[in-house]
């Protein structure tokens, strides 16, 4: 693989299942283009290391960070070289004076390699992160020249697979509406305001028109379509061994879901498998953000409704924004702190054995 200065970092944004998995394995097919797996680091350390120049204690901090959140999250496609990253940063701190953290972070993603796929000559590194949703102007100010492929999918079909593919988060209905409404928002607010660096795409319309949106998004990215690996065949296994007991189950049906290929038998299963009022409180909730990206409400709703079920539904609606600004505290603390709560959430979880 090669990454040089002019390889540029970019981003698949969406809340969690909504098709960011399925872009990011149609993308990573382009020989321009270098996938990188759910790792969550750059956020992790971006307030406190975005400025500065890595030595290496703060890098083992990273590579550790890495692997403990590898546990929960394993790279399902990829394989993490580690003793060739830490070779790597030795030989450019010999060579260096000083190494940025954006040298730091293509670095790690070019030690994830992808299973199988020949690279030319890779233009962007996309990571594709759910929960980047939150922090979408910090992360375009750490790359200035990142751009944004924002990715939106009909509440109701989102809540529905929240519903039914749990993992960590809530199955509730508000809950997840809520969660929808916030993340949407966010990304709403986003692309207004940087529209030559974003890019909208549907889950809806990639799913029933996918070379057509495939192309759009070459496009966005100056991207050759011709240069995309027509029979490129990706390896995934799934091995669960690490993962504790109580979550095998859960773990094989979210990375199977998020595995397979193009369905569009399942774009409007929300129609026949949420009940009506699941499908109103949706509305409620969601319609005032959701009608601006195209998705209108199955029923009209007045202010006094709206009124009602926001006071009803108020600890699943606190419990959605508490959570979403505790993240925000949260990247404010510093790394080795928050590493020590994440050290103590996974031995209480079973993902590190006490």
């Amino acid at each position: 693989m090669s990454l040089g200065e002019n390889t540029n970092i970019s981003y698949i944004i969406g809340i969690g299942r909504s098709g960011t998995t399925l872009v990011s394995n149609l993308l990573k097919r382009h020989q321009n283009i270098h996938c990188v797996p759910e790792a969550v680091f750059l956020v992790f350390f971006l307030n406190k290391f975005k400025n500065k120049n890595i030595n290496k204690k703060e890098f083992d901090l990273i590579i550790k960070h890495i692997e403990i959140y590898g546990l929960s999250h394993p790279w399902v496609g990829w394989h993490f070289d580690k003793n060739k990253l830490i070779k790597g940063f030795e030989e450019l701190t010999n060579k260096k004076l000083f190494v940025s953290y954006e040298e730091t972070v293509k670095m790690i993603y070019e030690s994830f390699i992808i299973k199988n796929k020949p690279i030319v000559k890779t233009k962007y590194i996309l990571d594709k992160n759910p929960s980047y949703s939150l922090y979408l102007n910090q992360l375009q100010e750490f790359s200035s020249k990142s751009k944004f492929l924002l990715i939106i999918r009909d509440y109701r079909a989102n809540v529905l697979s929240r519903k039914q593919s749990v993992y960590y988060k809530s199955p509730n209905i508000v809950y997840n509406a809520y969660r929808w409404r916030i993340f949407n928002n966010n990304i709403l607010k986003f692309h207004t305001s940087h529209k030559t660096r974003s890019i909208i795409v549907k889950y809806e319309d990639l799913v029933t028109e996918n070379d057509l949106h495939l192309n759009k998004i070459y496009k966005f990215f100056d991207l050759d379509p011709k240069m995309v690996l027509k029979n490129y065949n990706e390896e995934i296994e799934l091995d669960n061994k690490e993962i504790p007991e109580k979550y095998k189950v859960r773990f094989f049906k979210k990375y199977s879901d998020l595995n397979k290929k193009v369905n569009q038998s399942r774009r409007d299963s929300w129609k026949e498998e949420l009940s009506k009022k699941e499908i109103f409180i949706c509305d409620v909730f969601c319609n005032s953000i959701g009608v601006k990206f195209g998705y209108n409400s199955e029923y009209k709703i007045n202010i006094f409704q709206k009124f009602y079920y926001h006071c009803r539904y108020i600890i699943p609606i606190s419990k959605a924004i508490i959570e979403v600004y505790k993240d925000y505290i949260i990247y404010y603390m510093p790394p080795t702190f928050k590493l020590k709560k994440l050290i103590e959430r996974y031995k209480k979880n079973g993902f590190i054995k006490k």
